[in-house]
């Protein structure tokens, strides 16, 4: 489900719960993006957990004043958020927009991808997108495999990653710049693919949340992980396995990393999950992006896993903040008003 986020600028005077008036310079509302179809699926209970998500977010970044307020009644009903002009636009992006679902999986080596493909499937993709975009006449001479190379940067600019190391485990398919990103999900979505791919029937392709730099390549390339979706969703381990987060310092990098800590259940379930991929990588997913694929290099017990990936001071505390509680119960899109 998606919701608009409209950003208005009036000043409002409120009363705290500490009975302080507040001078709040900027109110946030929150409406429905398809208002005959959704606002009638949400129930009270949905806005009151999305007010108590937001609420809880904004407090574990340091955010003291502002009000969450639950305006209108049944198809009237919107969420406002008062605030001091606290949280930068990114902030706000990240915090409100993000429903901080994250899951566990494992994943596929790139060579097995590549190994299950049937015959060459990019190749077809994009001769046909030429073919349909350039339509070229039967006696003109000119040929897709002359203009291979800029029609590979028109439908499909990526990478593969050419493994070096075999006996070491890659979860990366291919790399793409930011911008060519949705260039390569529309052709992943297009039967030529689907078809090429189907095999690993229980294969999902997701992009890495940062940029990282490759062997030779720019630094903004992000990184396209095949991961392995289980047929039965109580066997993912989610939020609602976690027990308890902690924000410390790598010994050995230096790095701020975030430590998870599940319950019992995830305990059991993050066993499982790194004895059937030892040696292996398993992708750490959040809002569908991985942030993490740490190397499996032994079954892990303890029911600890750390999530590691050069973050900043605010990027780790933010991101605490999403998992430090439920998801929201519905997606949030931000629209300036």
């Amino acid at each position: 489900m998606k919701i608009f986020l409209l950003l208005l600028l009036p000043i409002v005077a409120l009363t705290s719960c500490s009975d302080r008036e507040i001078t709040y310079s900027d109110t946030l509302t929150l409406g429905p993006s398809n208002f005959d179809e959704m606002i009638h699926s949400l129930s009270d209970f949905d806005f009151n957990e999305a007010k108590s998500a937001i609420e809880n977010r904004l407090r574990l970044i340091g955010i003291d004043e502002f009000i969450v307020e639950i305006t209108g009644e049944d198809a009237k009903r919107k969420l406002v958020i008062h605030t001091n002009g606290e949280l930068e636009d990114k902030q706000i992006n990240r915090l409100l927009s993000s429903s901080g679902k994250i899951g566990f999986y494992g994943t596929y080596d790139v060579v097995e991808i590549v190994t299950a493909m049937k015959g060459n499937p990019m190749d077809t993709y994009v001769e046909k997108k030429w073919m349909e975009d350039y339509s070229p006449e039967e006696d003109d001479t000119t040929t897709f495999f002359s203009h291979r190379a800029d029609a590979y940067q028109d439908y499909f600019p990526a990478q593969l990653n050419m493994k070096q190391d075999y006996s070491v485990h890659q979860s990366v398919f291919m790399y793409a710049a930011g911008a060519d990103t949705s260039k390569i999900n529309t052709a992943f979505r297009d039967p030529i693919l689907k078809e090429a791919l189907s095999d690993l029937f229980d294969l999902d392709l997701i992009w890495s949340m940062k940029s990282e730099k490759t062997n030779g390549g720019p630094a903004d390339m992000y990184a396209l992980h095949g991961i392995k979706v289980p047929f039965d969703e109580e066997d993912l381990i989610t939020n609602a396995n976690i027990e308890k987060l902690a924000i410390e310092k790598d010994a050995r990098t230096g790095e701020l990393v975030l430590m998870v800590y599940f319950d019992i259940e995830g305990k059991e379930k993050f066993e499982e999950l790194t004895s059937k991929n030892l040696n292996k990588q398993i992708a750490i997913v959040l809002n569908e992006q991985v942030v993490s694929a740490p190397l499996v290099r032994s079954v892990i017990t303890e029911g600890v896993v750390q999530i590691s990936g050069n973050f900043s001071e605010e990027e780790i505390l933010e991101l605490k903040a999403l998992l430090a509680f439920p998801p929201l119960p519905f997606e949030l899109n931000i629209v300036p008003n």
